[in-house]
């Protein structure tokens, strides 16, 4: 896995690298090897995403809260986010375990949650957002 690459292809530079290896490793791959995977990323890069979605639906305009929440769930579903790890062209990096022969779109999604996280972990919220508007947000 070349990290120099992933990060020019998602225009952040980490600081701490093994932030970004352990973004692109797949359960099945940690199994196999004994390794972390990206799962607790995923868990944390899911409220990041959801809270910086949230703040900008909050600050652009005077939807109403239910209103705000249809256009979270189309911004931060499994589609838009496998999408943009799909326009971004780094799926072809995570780390598999042997028995997996397919990037699913819900390991996209993981995927995209994990890079979030990671990002947020280095660069702090404003790096996160950055991201999230450059590759979800037009």
């Amino acid at each position: 896995m070349d990290l120099k690459e992933i990060e020019n292809i998602i225009g952040y530079h980490f600081g701490d690298s093994s932030l970004l290896t352990v973004a692109f490793t797949h359960s099945s791959f940690a199994n196999e090897q004994n390794i972390p995977s990206n799962e607790r990323l995923e868990f944390l890069g899911d409220s990041v995403l959801n809270l910086i979605v949230s703040k900008h639906l909050y600050d652009s305009g005077t939807d109403a809260e239910g209103v705000m929440t249809d256009k979270r769930k189309t911004i931060v579903s499994r589609d838009p986010l496998a999408n943009a790890i799909d326009k971004l062209d780094v799926a072809k990096f995570l780390q598999l375990g042997s028995n997996t022969k397919e990037v699913s779109a819900n390991m996209k999604a993981d995927l995209y949650e994990a890079i979030v996280a990671a990002i947020y972990i280095d660069g702090g919220q404003d790096a996160a957002s950055k991201f999230i508007f450059n590759t979800l947000i037009y």
